[in-house]
């Protein structure tokens, strides 16, 4: 079952989501660890206090299954540590970022990653969508199978390069 979080309700699930993280984030390419899963909780507590922060969970019976969040990027704003700036057609406008889509391993290969991500971006109002990607992961692959186009890289200090992608959520307001 996939569900919208409220946004006032999401930072109390933050430590039910760092379990899923952390099983996640620990599979190659990605060998994540403890220090990472207590950084990506600090991070999403403060995620849920920006602009058009959405989450939406999915849960197999009560088990948490899989997560899909982000929140929107100002029109000035784009990706630090990029080497590329945003493309002409999406500089300018706000966009939504991608911050994390991760399945537990049971339930890959069933849809829950792409309806996760239908669902979060399904009533966006921006234009565009945008993610990093480790490059060397499966869902990279996944993303441009799901129509996402590649932009260039982030270099983010001490993390691996991360591939920027982008993708058109509705035509160009005239």
């Amino acid at each position: 079952m996939i569900e919208r979080v409220p946004a006032e309700l999401a930072s109390g699930l933050a430590e039910d989501l760092s379990d899923l993280y952390a099983e996640v984030f620990a599979e190659p390419p990605y060998r994540e660890g403890p220090e990472d899963v207590a950084g990506f909780v600090r991070r999403f507590r403060r995620q849920t206090r920006q602009p058009g922060f959405a989450l939406v969970i999915s849960r197999t019976g009560d088990a948490l299954t899989g997560m899909a969040y982000g929140y929107t990027m100002a029109p000035d704003e784009w990706w630090r540590h990029c080497d590329t700036p945003a493309p002409p057609e999406a500089a300018g406008c706000a966009k939504f970022a991608v911050y994390e889509l991760a399945v537990r391993r049971e339930v890959r290969g069933r849809g829950v990653g792409r309806r996760l991500l239908n669902t979060l971006l399904a009533d966006r109002l921006e234009q565009w969508a945008t993610l990093n990607v480790n490059p060397e992961a499966a869902a990279a692959q996944m993303y441009r199978r799901w129509g996402w186009q590649f932009i260039g890289w982030c270099r983010y200090p001490g993390r691996p390069v991360m591939e920027v992608m982008l993708l058109r959520l509705r035509p160009a307001t005239p």
